[in-house]
């Protein structure tokens, strides 16, 4: 056995040429003229792995970087590590598959070590950073690239890296467990200015504890080209793989009782009524159920409910069921969802206990409060609020600039405050840059002083305010600058609060809701505006309890709970009214009162309301029965959206049942139901994901995402746009922090990031904009010209920002090469913007000449068109080569291309906007009619374009060395080639908008 791998993802990626900056310093193109590295498989089975790597002379040369003299060090067809700070090295990966339950040891056995003396002084990677404290309006950041040596590691005496092979991570991909090996066949020696060169070595991995018997050897005929250019020993790890046990349990039968379900939507926490009306409208089969056996559930528990009149067993038009409804915080949804069904057996009741009130407990005259102000205005990517939603109120860079105008913002105080000493002000703020942060407090006019902290830090400011500066009403916070720097202070509010204590009033005459003490306690709240008030404790809002001991007669003392009704009384009786203000010099006021008591271990939370605080479900519906939970389910193609593009996702499935696959339509809120119980999560998405993987009789390969989605989930920017298939965001750009990733709702069989299963996005808000992407696919195989234009490949290049610094034209320039010799069947053409170059007939001096010649041979059509460059989520170049308002001039027809965006931030599609109009531009492209695109694979995020060098790299050999045709596998190899090159990021962050079982031309 000696297997050989000089090309592709198997060894490193086979990067075009080596990098120094983001986008690096490359030579003149000089493929195929030197030496390539080698990956020997010199022998495997389950217990020992043998490997040889030989490593060609590396390359030096001096280079400027930031006015100063650096050296890079290349090899031909590795990769560059990238770590910030760190000495850009080569660096080379090696997938291994190994079996299940195996633990492994890595040997370096033997090496061919050659001492290259220099001296030389190995640049270091750049690092991204926010390059000002102030942001624009939506919170957008600005960045800046800066190349600064790790002082840890330049000034250590001591190789760098430590290891010359280490381990680079293990997962499953698809059902293959791997192993990633990173090895560094150059390292170098700051001090000494040495760099040593490893010729040849042997590594020997060591296999221990493998689980032989878990391993079934399935073979997965989508997913086979992935493992297939990916896994070093592929032919000897195929018998080594296995289905993962589901961590998505299997939901046993409906989700509430056993009969239909009926969703109940609420957006409040309090009691709610269901009438028989509500009922009879929803379809409900009032007639034939028992109300003894109707239930409720909630998250997937039963909760108490009242039933008012089941004892005759017959649900009577007078008849009504009470429920205590809570809204846990989500940035997801505001509603909660509850499921009214009924049960084989007697559903869960409200239990009741006296109230009843004896005159030596203690009686306690207030209650805590806590009034919280929050708006969310501004999101930031990069900072979570404490909540983990991202979201602030507002910039206070503002405060910083001339002419330093304070800001204020309102707080309501809607109970009275009692006549305690002091009440507590919380202000919580986000600090958004390096800067030091200094601000002045006042509240209601009292100053309360300045704080001062100090970089990206969030703080809860506390401080004491005098009770008697509290309003009832509107109260103000104003916040101003201290220091007025010449550099604004770059911090988020996200909220302000106050806690006092308030009496025990309904201020509004309809409920109140409390926390008690813990203890007996006695209680006497007053200032409702009707009678028959009832008492609620809702300490566990899943099994409620009613207060009781109301009598029927009426007087004016009964004792509790009991209401008193002030009939007549004088106002001194009564003692305040329902604003909450002392009444005792006014002749009359129509309040009433309930007095009662408890004696908990802890401290309870109360309910306490008037008929006309009972509130009413936003909606009752019926459920239709779905079972996507079915281990005897299977399809291998799944088109996750929404009803309203139901009519295209038929296409789909149409087409593709023409093409032999097996798809499934399945809608997003059907998964929220039997996935998280009706709430909106895209985890829920995942969750069903994982299980189809983990459970289906027919895994599925290929997803596709059939619908708009935004990080606005609860439209606090009031655009009005829905969550189709919303965004999967998680923290994974090392620079913005927080951006899309729909890459992890198929990454679901183990800790890894690698895909399971293929994923695209057709990105449509409307069933227009469906339809006009669905055609573009189905069309697309067939469109006239074949042999012309899809025998093109077209490359456009951004200037570089230096000879020597971000040369993307060079780096174009590389592929354009490497195609000649890969895909010499297909005809390329270079469209490049530098200004002030003349004479190379494809190099454009001005953006109007290089706008030109990209219209003209965009409309021409092309198999692929390829970017590398500066961009932003609406345009490339900064001088704007192509811009979203282009987009609707594109006249290519169906000549359309795969789009491979090697740059930052074009696929943002779940950037709330205003209108279509202002949609990303790999949006735009695949959704114009009259051409762009039928595919593109474009960035939510920002990332390295050394990166960016691998992915696309990890592509075209998939398409064109290893005949792999079709999107979703071909982007696939390109994602892994990224991670095995230490590009994780990227993994998350590239998007394919497109069908992922597309077939190019």
């Amino acid at each position: 056995m000696n297997r050989k791998v000089a090309l592709g993802c198997l060894v490193a990626v086979l990067l075009l040429l080596g990098a120094v900056t983001a986008q690096g310093a490359h030579p003149e193109p000089t493929w195929g003229q030197e030496p390539m590295p080698e990956v020997r498989l010199v022998s495997g089975d389950a217990d020992t792995i043998v490997l040889d790597i030989l490593t060609p002379r590396p390359t030096v040369r001096e280079v400027q970087v930031g006015g100063e003299t650096w050296h890079e060090v290349r090899v031909a067809g590795l990769a560059t590590a990238s770590e910030p700070g760190a000495p850009q090295l080569p660096v080379q990966t090696v997938m291994l598959g190994i079996p299940p339950g195996a633990t492994w040891q890595v040997q370096l056995e033997s090496t061919d070590r050659v001492l290259l003396e220099g001296p030389y002084r190995v640049a270091p990677a750049p690092s991204v950073r926010v390059a000002r404290a102030g942001r624009a309006e939506d919170g957008a950041l600005a960045y800046e690239e800066t190349t600064l040596p790790d002082a840890r590691i330049y000034g250590a005496p001591t190789y760098y890296p430590a290891e010359v092979v280490e381990e680079a991570g293990s997962g499953y991909l698809r059902d293959q467990r791997f192993l990633s090996l990173r090895i560094y066949p150059v390292r170098y020696h700051a001090a000494s200015g040495q760099l040593e060169w490893y010729a040849r070595m042997r590594v020997r991995v060591r296999l221990m504890g493998a689980d032989l018997a878990a391993c079934d050897g399935e073979q997965d005929g989508y997913f086979e080209p992935v493992l297939r250019a990916t896994i070093l020993n592929y032919e000897q790890a195929k018998a080594w793989r296995s289905r993962a046990p589901s961590t998505v349990a299997a939901q046993a039968g409906p989700i509430c009782g056993v009969g239909p379900q009926y969703k109940v939507i609420v957006n409040a926490e309090g009691l709610h009524e269901i009438t028989y009306a509500d009922l009879v409208g929803a379809g409900f089969p009032v007639a034939s159920v028992d109300p003894a056996r109707l239930t409720m559930c909630f998250m997937g528990q039963e909760v108490a409910i009242q039933v008012v009149g089941q004892e005759d067993h017959i649900f009577n038009p007078s008849d009504r069921i009470l429920f205590y409804a809570v809204v846990p915080s989500s940035r997801y949804t505001n509603t909660s969802t509850y499921w009214l069904s009924f049960g084989a057996a007697d559903g869960k009741r409200m239990s009741t206990r006296s109230g009843a009130v004896d005159a030596a407990t203690p009686y306690v005259p207030t209650h805590a409060v806590t009034a919280v102000a929050e708006q969310s205005q501004r999101y930031d990517s990069l900072f979570p609020s404490p909540k983990g939603d991202h979201w602030f109120w507002d910039d206070l860079s503002w405060l910083d600039v001339a002419p330093y105008t304070p800001r204020s913002y309102t707080l309501q105080l809607a109970e009275p405050p009692a006549g305690v000493a002091n009440a507590v002000l919380r202000v919580g703020l986000q600090g958004y840059d390096a800067n030091l942060h200094e601000l002045n407090f006042a509240f209601n006019g009292v100053s309360l002083g300045s704080r001062t902290w100090a970089g990206p830090e969030y703080r809860t400011l506390s401080f004491l305010v005098p009770t008697t500066a509290l309003r009832l009403g509107v109260n103000t916070l104003t916040l101003s600058s201290k220091d007025r720097g010449a550099t604004p202070d770059g911090v988020w509010l996200d909220f302000f609060s106050v806690e006092y204590s308030a009496r025990n009033v309904a201020a509004d005459g309809r409920s109140l809701a409390f926390r008690g003490q813990a203890g007996p306690a006695r209680y006497w709240i007053t200032g409702f505006a009707e009678g028959d008030v009832s008492v609620y404790d809702v300490s566990d809002p899943r099994s409620p309890v009613q207060i009781t001991g109301i009598p029927t007669e009426t007087v004016r003392w009964v004792r509790l709970p009991s209401v008193w009704k002030r009939g007549g009384a004088s106002a001194a009786e009564v003692g305040v009214a329902a604003s909450g203000q002392d009444v005792s010099a006014q002749a009359t006021a129509n309040v009433y009162g309930v007095a009662f008591q408890g004696n908990e271990a802890s401290a309870p939370r109360y309910w306490v309301g008037a008929p006309g605080a009972v509130r009413r479900p936003l909606s009752i519906t019926a459920d239709p029965v779905t079972n996507w939970r079915s281990p005897a389910l299977g399809a291998d193609y799944l088109i996750l959206t929404d009803p309203s593009l139901a009519a295209e996702a038929n296409r789909l499935v149409a087409y593709h049942q023409d093409q032999g696959l097996q798809p499934l339509v399945v809608y997003v809120q059907d998964i929220y139901d039997e996935f998280n119980y009706g709430q909106a999560d895209p985890a829920a998405i995942r969750a069903f994901l994982q299980y189809a993987y983990d459970q289906w009789s027919m895994r599925p390969s290929y997803v596709l995402l059939l619908g708009d989605g935004s990080y606005d989930f609860l439209d606090y920017k009031g655009f009005g746009a829905r969550q189709m298939v919303p965004p999967f965001l998680a923290p994974v750009d090392k620079t913005m922090g927080e951006t899309a990733t729909d890459h992890r709702y198929v990454a679901v069989h183990g800790d890894d990031v690698l895909p399971d299963m293929y994923i695209g996005r057709l990105p449509a808000a409307t069933p227009a904009q469906a339809k006009t992407m669905v055609d573009k696919i189905l069309q697309y195989p067939t469109a006239p010209g074949a042999g012309t234009w899809d025998r093109e490949i077209i490359l456009v290049s951004d200037k570089p920002d230096a000879p020597n610094y971000n040369n993307f034209i060079q780096a174009s320039d590389s592929m354009y090469e490497w195609l000649g010799s890969a895909a010499p069947a297909y005809a390329r053409t270079r469209v490049y913007y530098n200004p002030g170059v003349s004479g190379v007939p494809w190099i454009h001096g001005t953006i109007a000449a290089a706008r030109t010649a990209l219209f003209s041979e965009f409309n021409q059509g092309a198999l692929f068109w390829n970017f590398m460059g500066h961009a932003s989520e609406h345009q490339w170049v900064a001088d704007r080569l192509l811009h979203v308002d282009d987009v609707p001039a594109l006249a290519n027809g169906t000549r359309l291309p795969v789009l491979l965006e090697m740059t930052c931030q074009t696929g943002q599609f779940h950037l709330p906007v205003a209108s279509p109009a202002q949609e990303c531009l790999a949006e735009q492209l695949i959704r114009h009619a009259g051409g762009g695109t039928v595919a593109s694979w474009s960035s939510t995020g920002w990332g390295m374009a050394t990166g960016h060098d691998v992915m696309q790299q990890g592509f075209y050999d998939a398409v064109f060395a290893q005949g792999i045709r079709q999107l979703g596998p071909a982007v696939a190899i390109g994602t892994v080639c990224a991670h095995n090159a230490g590009y994780s990021d990227l993994v998350d962050t590239f998007v394919l908008f497109g069908d992922p079982a597309l077939f190019v031309r």
